[in-house]
């Protein structure tokens, strides 16, 4: 996800780092950037699974258990 989205800036993540020496340190971004990456993997996992399953006459295939 590119841009710069209004999701972007909705949640502000705050954490200390117990070597930091200075205030807390935060950001608006990681949690939009976390959820991109699991709808990333989420995509990937669902394409694999049809890949695995292709050819099936009933969807589920014992060769797709040992692929994986």
């Amino acid at each position: 996800m590119l841009g710069n989205a209004p999701a972007r800036h909705a949640v502000q993540l705050q954490w200390q780092d117990v070597l930091q020496i200075q205030g807390p340190s935060s950001t608006v971004d990681t949690v939009y950037e976390m959820a991109s990456v699991l709808v990333s993997v989420a995509v990937w996992k669902q394409r694999r699974s049809v890949y695995l399953c292709q050819g099936s006459k009933t969807g589920t295939n014992s060769e797709a258990a040992i692929k994986v």
